[in-house]
């Protein structure tokens, strides 16, 4: 691979949701700030996030594209309900509870 070349894996929807998690977990980002949708040839969406481990590679979501930016985006809501956000964001704040300030703490999504 030459240096600036990315590398994309495809992935399922478990594999998909547990890298949403594993960002959460480590280092309390939100998954909608690395989601990225990419347009396809035929003008559809691609729903990629990058990989924690190197975040030039990037997950595709299973090969899939949406035909729509609305049908992607809701693609991306179920996933976040089934990655449970909110417990992923738990066990963030219980093993790095100087990095969540106190305001971010009292805000609703941080609940």
């Amino acid at each position: 691979m030459q240096k600036g070349e990315h590398m994309y894996k495809d992935v399922n929807d478990d594999e998909f949701v547990s890298m949403m998690r594993l960002w959460v977990i480590k280092n309390g980002t939100y998954p909608l700030e690395l989601i990225t949708f990419l347009r396809a040839k035929n003008q559809e969406k691609i729903i990629a996030i990058p990989q924690y481990v190197d975040p030039d590679e990037y997950l595709y979501l299973g090969a899939k594209s949406y035909a729509t930016y609305q049908s992607a985006l809701t693609k991306v809501g179920a996933l976040m309900d089934k990655m449970n956000y909110s417990e992923a964001l738990h066990i963030f704040k219980e093993n790095h509870p100087l990095s969540v300030s106190e305001a971010a703490q009292n805000n609703d999504i941080y609940k």
